[in-house]
């Protein structure tokens, strides 16, 4: 086997990794010296790169990397791999949706409660009070939609994102790993 198509292989099991949810597998490809540059000029270690990976990788996150390698270039001990990532992120807060459908569960409540109040009152008063009692129930419903909506939309939210990098592996001990990552414009 060749080094370039080692290198690929690493390359997506780092991937498969990601994919997986395996934080520990995942990290096991940078290099200690391990370098990230943004298009902005901002940069950080392998310490910042694992917590942001922990973030990326609780199971409340619904992560998916895609991988397409560009072109890799070796020259012995390291490489410079160029890719194009396509991540998909969806986070899932379940605090928020709990809380929307426990105000939804109450609206309901009051919803019923209305009803067998104004039920009961009801041949007691004139037509108008028959209309207020429909409306108000209509109202009550309308809410309650409202709430398991914003439950669904706001308890969960997404990101889908295309990016370019330029990688640079080292080859530790017979492995490849990780060094250096610049994202490019």
């Amino acid at each position: 086997m060749t080094q370039e198509e080692q290198l690929h292989q690493q390359r997506q099991a780092l991937n498969a990794a990601l994919n997986n949810h395996d934080l520990e597998m995942a990290t096991s490809f940078l290099h200690p010296d391990f370098v990230a540059k943004g298009t902005d000029g901002h940069s950080y270690n392998r310490q910042e790169a694992v917590r942001q990976l922990e973030q990326f990788l609780k199971p409340s996150m619904n992560f998916h990397s895609q991988i397409e390698m560009e072109n890799v270039e070796v020259s012995g001990n390291g490489a410079k791999l160029r890719v194009c990532r396509t991540e998909r992120l969806r986070m899932y807060n379940p605090k928020i949706f709990w809380g929307f459908l426990a105000a939804a569960a109450l609206m309901a409540a009051q919803a019923v409660l209305a009803a067998v109040r104004y039920a009961s009152e009801l041949p007691h008063f004139p037509p108008i009070r028959f209309w207020g009692f429909w409306v108000g129930i209509g109202g009550v419903a309308i809410g309650f939609l409202c709430f398991i909506c914003g439950a669904f939309f706001m308890g969960r939210r997404s990101m889908h994102q295309t990016q370019r990098a330029q990688e640079t592996w080292r080859r530790v001990d017979g492995r490849w790993l990780l060094a250096e990552e610049r994202q490019l414009t």
